[in-house]
């Protein structure tokens, strides 16, 4: 069924269109709200607090943008929010797995493991560049996750963060900078 649809559907009080919704944008969200705070829990609160808003507004969305944008802008803006509230980007917490890889050991055959391995480097890079992001100002942090990590255009963006494009792009590219900065050790 087409999104539209479901859109209009959610419109007239429609739960369970809403809901399809939701769930097709469910992952990509959390993913971003993840990116943005580093605190699994924090962002599951986050995207709560996000959809209980979109919920409630749904009916204001004019489809001016699409859907998906007008869902970034609000989980962006409830992000905001609880940065304003806690003081600053300053009470987040950096989130780091762990796994138990002696237990996975025990139960994976030597092509099974190396792919594992592989997999588990991947992750670790993966963690290792999130905790980097983390320390970029919000500002620059979900415009740099929105283009390189989501791949949101620069329109989409611009409509999300709700600023010019000629703003997205500079502080995509000081964001990169501040970046570079903090893996050479000079931020």
């Amino acid at each position: 069924m087409d999104e539209t649809i479901f859109i209009a559907e959610a419109k007239k009080g429609d739960k369970t269109a809403f809901e399809k919704l939701v769930f097709k944008y469910q992952q990509k969200v959390y993913n971003y709200a993840l990116r943005m705070t580093g605190d699994p829990t924090l962002s599951e609160d986050i995207c709560q607090e996000a959809l209980i808003k979109a919920y409630r507004s749904i009916t204001s969305f004019r489809g001016d943008s699409s859907f998906s944008t007008w869902l970034y802008r609000i989980v962006y803006n409830t992000c905001h929010d609880y940065w304003r509230k806690e003081g600053g980007a300053s009470g987040m917490k950096i989130y780091s797995s762990e796994d138990d890889v002696d237990e996975v050991k025990s139960d994976l055959s030597d092509t099974a493991l190396r792919l594992f391995y592989d997999r588990l480097r991947q992750e670790e890079i993966q963690d290792w560049i999130s905790k980097l992001i983390t320390q970029l100002s919000p500002e620059f942090r979900a415009i740099l996750i929105l283009r390189d990590i989501q791949g949101f255009s620069y329109q989409e963006i611009a409509e999300i963060v709700d600023a010019s494009i000629g703003t997205v792009k500079s502080r995509l590219n000081r964001a990169r900078n501040q970046l570079r900065a903090i893996l050479s050790g000079n931020f």
